[in-house]
């Protein structure tokens, strides 16, 4: 039951993560040689967590219907000002 998906927000939401992962390796090199001997400690983290973890929530909500989206908005939201 895959749809299709929506092409230009998978390639803003690819864009986003590449800008993140280019600034995160930027940022963290000299911090990452210091603490683990390995300049790419911090992106190598960030990819297997975020990237892998990203790419199963992002498909777990692509399965859901979104009639059913709809019907949790509201209360997703709420709970979402509670935390």
């Amino acid at each position: 039951m895959l749809r299709s998906i929506d092409r230009p927000l998978f390639y803003a939401i690819l864009i986003l993560f590449a800008g993140g992962i280019l600034i995160l390796a930027s940022s963290s090199m000299v911090m990452a040689q210091k603490n683990f001997g390995n300049i790419g400690h911090y992106v190598l983290r960030q990819l297997a967590f975020g990237g892998l973890g990203g790419i199963i929530a992002g498909t777990g909500a692509m399965l859901i219907p979104y009639r059913l989206w709809k019907k949790l908005a509201v209360p997703l939201f709420i709970i979402s000002l509670v935390l």
